[in-house]
């Protein structure tokens, strides 16, 4: 595997930024939760992986993933900031989930998250904590299970992570076109987070390995699926972005406004208080 290096960029003040009006509206009108809940397994993943690359590649005998070995203070701080990066997405998706319609959307966004966390978080968690003893005789089952759980991400569940965000941004953007204005998105909080993704994916570039794999798709499962996860990201809130303020214009100038929002056209959060349905 190549290797990760450090990333820096002030990404997690943006969502947090974005979050702190969640309570200032009675509505979610224009959010699809589904996407809601796909950017935050997009969000999670880095996490699993820089752990298992501190955590458990660095106790083998291939020596770490990351630039530094042994880790530097970098490795560290960057695996934080994709926590931070993580949870505040997290809170993002708990108020669809607290605001959803029905519990039964409630119990499907849930168990979609616990489902992915189960083969991400969870086994790099419990491998860093109950790490199979490497000097012993299951030095090659846990050579083995470290295998399969990368080979399991690179190979497919980058590729799925990958389609959820371009089909999310499609479902994103027939929310916000079916929806009335002003809604519960925040065009302040786009324009932000598709400058940062964008600044972000650069960062990427020049901090992950620079050799030149044989083929796109080699590259993609070594460590271009970050790089790709963050600029698709970034255009899809800017096509999102772009998407609402053409739907703003065109709702002003029919005065199909909804009643409830029209006095607070330059303070939305970026989700309100109800999700009025499943996508």
């Amino acid at each position: 595997m190549d290797e990760v290096g450090e990333m820096s960029l002030p990404e997690p003040p943006i969502w947090l930024r974005t979050s702190c009006g969640f309570t200032g509206k009675k509505t979610t009108n224009g959010v699809s939760s589904r996407y809601i809940l796909w950017n935050l397994i997009r969000a999670t993943e880095p996490v699993a992986i820089f752990v298992f690359g501190l955590c458990s590649i660095t106790k083998t005998e291939e020596g770490a993933v990351f630039l530094h070995s042994p880790p530097s203070a970098g490795d560290w701080f960057t695996l934080w900031h994709c926590v931070v990066v993580a949870f505040v997405s997290l809170v993002l998706f708990m108020q669809v989930v607290i605001y959803s319609k029905t519990w039964w959307t409630r119990i499907k966004l849930v168990l979609s998250y616990i489902a992915f966390l189960l083969v991400s978080i969870v086994p790099v968690v419990v491998d860093a904590i109950w790490p199979l003893a490497i000097d012993s005789d299951n030095h090659l089952d846990r050579e083995v299970v470290l295998s399969v759980f990368y080979a399991v991400h690179s190979m497919l569940i980058y590729q799925i992570i990958a389609a959820l965000c371009i089909f999310g941004i499609s479902l994103q953007a027939r929310r916000v076109l079916a929806a009335p204005v002003p809604n519960a998105l925040s065009l302040p909080g786009l324009a932000a987070q598709a400058v940062v993704y964008a600044l972000l994916t650069v960062a990427w570039v020049f901090s992950l390995s620079l050799s030149i794999p044989s083929t796109f798709y080699f590259w993609f499962m070594v460590n271009g699926w970050i790089i790709l996860d963050a600029l698709v990201f970034s255009l899809g809130q800017a096509l999102i972005l772009g998407l609402a303020l053409r739907r703003r214009s065109r709702g002003k100038g029919s005065g199909h406004v909804s009643p409830e929002l029209g006095s607070e056209r330059e303070r939305e959060p970026l989700l309100g208080h109800r999700v009025d349905d499943e996508e």
